[in-house]
């Protein structure tokens, strides 16, 4: 768990939101693998969890797991709210080692 001294803190912080963001986006997509699906579910609920157990002493860390904790609520309560986020676009030409 970064600390509020560690230079990195910010940077890690936010690129947690991000990875919970994408496995949200996955866990909501009607194309993605019925099973890479409720993988991402489960991580996400595993999240959730340490969100409800975790009382950490710094207050930016306290705000950072509330975010997460409101996010996946959101995403419990209306799957819909998820966006999307852009389209993957796949580069044209073969792929590499055809």
């Amino acid at each position: 768990v970064p600390q509020a001294t560690d230079r990195y803190y910010d940077l890690q912080q936010q690129t947690n939101l991000l990875i919970l963001d994408g496995l949200m986006r996955l866990a909501v997509d009607n194309g993605a693998d019925a099973s890479v699906r409720g993988d991402a579910l489960a991580a996400i609920d595993r999240i959730y969890a340490r969100t409800q157990l975790s009382a950490p002493t710094d207050p930016g860390m306290r705000a950072h797991l509330r975010l997460a904790a409101y996010r996946i609520e959101r995403l419990y309560a209306d799957p819909a709210s998820v966006d999307a986020g852009p389209p993957v676009v796949v580069p044209p030409g073969s792929p590499i080692g055809n």
